[in-house]
């Protein structure tokens, strides 16, 4: 009896441990990125010349439509194109082949509803995650500083990720989707502690998608096929 009182203390004693870790980790993602959120008005001042700006798919509906989430980032990057007409836009989604492509949809939007020139949009093909996004940020596109452009419960994350990739990023919020539920909140709990593992101790992701290097003075245009 008296063991299996230490084995259940051991164990309530490990689980406080694990909650503790998460709770910490998740506060960490919050509190080291809080200063690096800026308003659309406040993204000119963080870069020298033109602004660079990634916007993270979030899914496209079958009639090739953006998802109402990732309608909102598009939004939000139609904004900044409105006060910097010279920013560079890279579209960072997942194209799994011929019937499924985020970032076609995704530069068709900006492109016909928000009148960006099709040259200054760039297409990242296999950014299936938000690791490979920054990852290919920097290893395909050649970006090092760059605006990042998500929902806010997505931002802290998106942009511990690009801390630890030694990307220097500030992050702009788009609306969020009203219809949040507890799931998704624990599923951005859950991912905030696997991108920690990710970027800050060995544990990196098995496979991360190479393809060759991209001229970003070339114009966008040339991402337009999968490459």
């Amino acid at each position: 009896m008296r063991a299996v009182k230490v084995l259940l203390k051991g164990l309530m004693w490990g689980i406080g441990i694990i909650v503790a870790g998460i709770i910490a980790i998740n506060i960490f993602a919050q509190v080291s990125t809080l200063q690096q959120k800026v308003s659309v008005d406040e993204v000119g001042q963080e870069f020298d010349n033109a602004p660079v700006v990634v916007v993270l798919g979030a899914g496209v509906t079958p009639n090739k439509e953006p998802s109402l989430v990732l309608k909102k980032r598009l939004d939000k990057a139609s904004e900044i194109y409105q006060q910097y007409p010279e920013a560079t836009f890279i579209m960072s989604g997942d194209h799994q082949g011929p019937y499924y492509n985020e970032v076609s949809v995704m530069k068709a939007y900006l492109s016909e509803q928000a009148g960006i020139p099709s040259r200054q949009i760039y297409l990242d093909h296999l950014g299936i995650n938000t690791y490979s996004s920054m990852y290919r940020l920097q290893q395909v596109f050649g970006v090092s500083h760059v605006a990042v452009v998500t929902q806010s419960s997505h931002l802290s994350r998106a942009l511990m990720m690009a801390n630890g990739l030694g990307l220097e990023a500030v992050g702009v919020s788009a609306s969020e989707d009203n219809s949040i539920q507890l799931s998704q909140f624990v599923r951005e709990v859950g991912a905030t502690v696997k991108a920690f593992a990710e970027v800050y101790t060995p544990l990196k992701p098995t496979v991360v998608y190479e393809s060759n290097r991209i001229d970003m003075n070339q114009g966008g245009d040339q991402t337009d096929e999968f490459y």
